[in-house]
């Protein structure tokens, strides 16, 4: 039997936070190298998020949303546009990329993600 070293892991409950802070918040610990954070959040009121690629125009109807008063937020990661509320659960993952408990493959890192997920909700239970 091999035994794998895993890196330490800092689990954060945010609860109902604005999404602006929630995107300045993940920059920040990136930027400062704090490494290997899971943020558990939702989001305050309803928000639409778009991928840092995205063309806003070509994914959202921007009258509807501001007739709507729902902000349309990008954040820095990738992925398509989303519409959050208040009773979305939602996670965060910042890791360093060389980190001991992330794989490298992709199928495999979404594996190590979601565990990580399930053992920190189960504290919430």
């Amino acid at each position: 039997m091999s035994v794998r070293i895993l890196d330490k892991w800092r689990f954060v409950d945010l609860d109902a936070i604005e999404l602006p802070f929630l995107h300045a918040m993940e920059e920040s610990i990136a930027k400062k190298k704090i490494k290997n954070t899971l943020l558990l959040w939702r989001v305050d009121k309803p928000y639409l998020t778009l991928g840092y690629f995205q063309n806003v125009y070509e994914e959202v109807d921007v009258e509807a949303a501001e007739e709507l008063k729902i902000p349309i937020i990008r954040r820095l990661g990738g992925g398509g546009t989303g519409y959050l509320t208040p009773n979305v659960l939602a996670y965060s993952i910042i890791a360093d990329e060389k980190s001991k408990s992330m794989p490298k493959n992709v199928e495999e890192t979404y594996r190590v993600i979601c565990n990580g997920v399930v053992l920190d909700l189960k504290n919430w239970v």
